[in-house]
């Protein structure tokens, strides 16, 4: 698929090549979009909301010993174990730190709910034999959850809230010539980055682009993507087909992908490379506090018509 941007005085700078989304059409918009889209915020009966998934970040050291029961050959794969096991439980200190526990069994079943497989390892060090004797390694890691599913934000501490983002769009249909918005809102300050995602896989970061280098958001504020100061629009046109846009949110900054431009005329970034490759960077947080970092990941996905 192919996105075009049309300026308004309708010169026509191809900026992509096989992108399979909607089309991107740049013109000047003197309107105020500010006032009719407010009330549009809270029709949440009709608008298309995305699917979220939360993970923590964390960074951890395991040491092994080595002696008659841990050969040198096995301290490797039991430090990694431990790793594994050592994020799940710093994740839960941060889940006690900021949380009022009000149902003892359900808190329970969220705890068992999380296990090895819950952890991705996102970047690791195998530093190996220390001069006390002990194997050891180094991991930052993702530890996925669902604590949506057992935990209100009602019962967070006040001041201390898990970060939740939402990502939405007006509706879910759209046909040829319409407008597209996408609205983000989250309920403390974060980071993020909002892409769109082909259905033959291209990744097109929508922010930050090429005069928009937003990265850090405010809480309870509605942003929406483009907003009134860029000057462009978000039009369907040829191809359509079904498309997904995400929004990556952390309390911490994300960490960094290779984003790059094709030509001097380009508006959007673009990535030489997978999804899969380009979400474990972003999780990659470049600084992780003590406690971890939060992180989320909300889809949305839209249908466009001729």
């Amino acid at each position: 698929m192919a996105v075009n941007i049309k300026i308004l005085v309708c010169v026509i700078l191809l900026i992509f090549c096989d992108l399979n989304l909607f089309q991107l059409v740049i013109a000047e918009d003197k309107s105020n979009l500010n006032n009719s889209y407010e009330h549009k915020f809270i029709d949440k009966n009709t608008r298309n909301i995305g699917e979220e998934k939360y993970s923590h970040i964390v960074e951890v050291d395991s040491f092994v010993y080595i002696g008659e029961d841990i050969k040198l050959k096995d301290a490797r794969k039991i430090a990694y174990t431990q790793a594994k096991a050592k994020a799940i439980e710093k994740f839960h200190s941060h889940i006690k730190s900021r949380t009022i526990i009000k149902n003892g069994v359900l808190y329970s079943a969220f705890i068992d709910s999380l296990s090895e497989g819950s952890v991705n390892i996102l970047e690791d060090k195998d530093i190996g034999l220390t001069k006390d004797g002990r194997y050891h390694v180094w991991i930052k890691a993702e530890v996925k959850h669902n604590i949506e599913k057992y935990f209100s934000h009602k019962d967070s501490k006040d001041n201390k809230k898990f970060l939740k983002v939402s990502i939405w769009t007006e509706k879910q249909n759209y046909v040829k010539g319409e407008e597209i918005k996408v609205f983000i809102k989250g309920n403390i300050d974060f980071y993020a980055m909002v892409v769109n995602i082909s259905p033959s896989g291209d990744i097109i970061p929508l922010y930050p682009n090429k005069y928009s280098h937003i990265i850090s958001f405010k809480g309870n504020n509605v942003y929406y993507i483009p907003n009134n100061n860029e000057k462009y629009k978000l039009i369907v046109d040829f191809p359509f087909g079904r498309e997904c846009i995400k929004v990556y949110a952390s309390t911490n900054p994300l960490g960094d992908v290779n984003l790059k431009f094709k030509s001097i005329k380009d508006f959007f970034y673009s990535y030489n490379g997978n999804i899969k490759d380009f979400s474990k960077k972003l999780r990659a947080i470049k600084v992780v506090p003590l406690e971890g970092a939060e992180f989320i990941e909300t889809s949305v996905f839209i249908n466009t018509h001729q």
